[in-house]
């Protein structure tokens, strides 16, 4: 089981009530990027995120089991946040990473309006003095691609495996 050091940003999400309020990952106090540390680049992954006729939003997670409701957010793009984000995460234990998608269509008094979303997991072993650049690509119709990539040599994170995960 990997430990993420954490720090509760004290934002309150209203999908979250049921749960509480969720807190956001963040580095560990004095760590830097080295041998007992890689780092995570979250990244937007699509081209816009708003139109006239829809509003996408992407949030990245990381935990420590296949279960996305007990990750923690790492970064929530929207058409205001759109810069990346970072994070330090231990090497050489299994990290899962979560995507989800969400795009909001229609707008109030028009009759065509709906919500389309999909979600993605992946785990992997972060190696040390690495950089990892995390994206979900694709559509928030269903077609989407959760990418994790070493930044320097473009490859796939070392032993990536998508994950079935558990609600």
């Amino acid at each position: 089981m990997i430990a993420l050091p954490t720090k509760f940003a004290g934002i309150c999400v209203a999908a979250f009530v049921v749960v509480g309020c969720a807190g956001q990952v963040r580095s560990p106090k004095g760590a830097t990027l080295g041998s007992e540390y890689a780092e995570l680049v979250f990244a937007l992954g699509v081209a816009d995120t708003v139109s006239a006729t829809a509003a996408t939003t992407q949030e990245y997670r990381l935990g420590s089991t296949a279960r996305f409701a007990e990750a923690r957010t790492v970064k929530i793009f929207t058409w205001a946040a759109k810069q990346p984000a970072a994070v330090l995460v231990p090497v050489r234990q299994r990290t899962f990473v979560y995507a989800r998608m969400t795009r909001l269509f229609g707008a109030p008094g028009v009759s065509y309006n709906g919500n389309d979303w999909c979600i993605n997991g992946a785990s992997f072993l972060p190696e040390p003095n690495r950089r990892y650049r995390i994206e979900q690509r694709g559509e928030a119709s269903g077609i989407c691609r959760l990418a994790i990539l070493d930044e320097v040599t473009g490859q796939e994170a070392p032993g990536l495996e998508p994950v079935d995960f558990a609600s």
